[in-house]
């Protein structure tokens, strides 16, 4: 299905920019509209603008979070971490941190 829809420049400049701002045009557009009738309560109604540019900057923040964390991956990937002096010989680890430190980097470095 192909849908066709006219910009009147003085009317919809706002939509417009917004639209060429898009690098991935056809796919923002889908995902917009989708967000916007998984919001709604599936009857017709009207897109606000707001709305619209609520889901882009969501859809923008997710792409931005998810390159942060493979940017910090790739940079932590050639590292060897090692034990300090005083764990080596034998210091107690507090289980309860070690364990949140585990959870937390497991969530971290898992798979998207």
């Amino acid at each position: 299905m192909i849908i066709h829809v006219r910009l009147r420049p003085e009317v919809d400049g706002d939509i417009s920019a917004w639209y060429e701002a898009q690098t991935d045009k056809s796919d923002c557009v889908r995902q917009v509209l989708r967000s916007y009738i998984e919001q709604g309560d599936g009857s017709a109604g009207t897109v606000a603008l707001a709305d619209i540019v609520g889901a882009a900057v969501q859809t923008a923040l997710g792409d931005l979070q998810a390159m942060v964390k493979a940017a910090v991956r790739e940079a932590l990937s050639s590292y060897q971490l090692t034990m300090a002096a005083s764990q080596a010989q034998g210091s107690a680890e507090d289980p309860e941190l070690a364990a949140r430190l585990d959870a937390g980097l497991d969530e971290f470095f898992g798979e998207d």
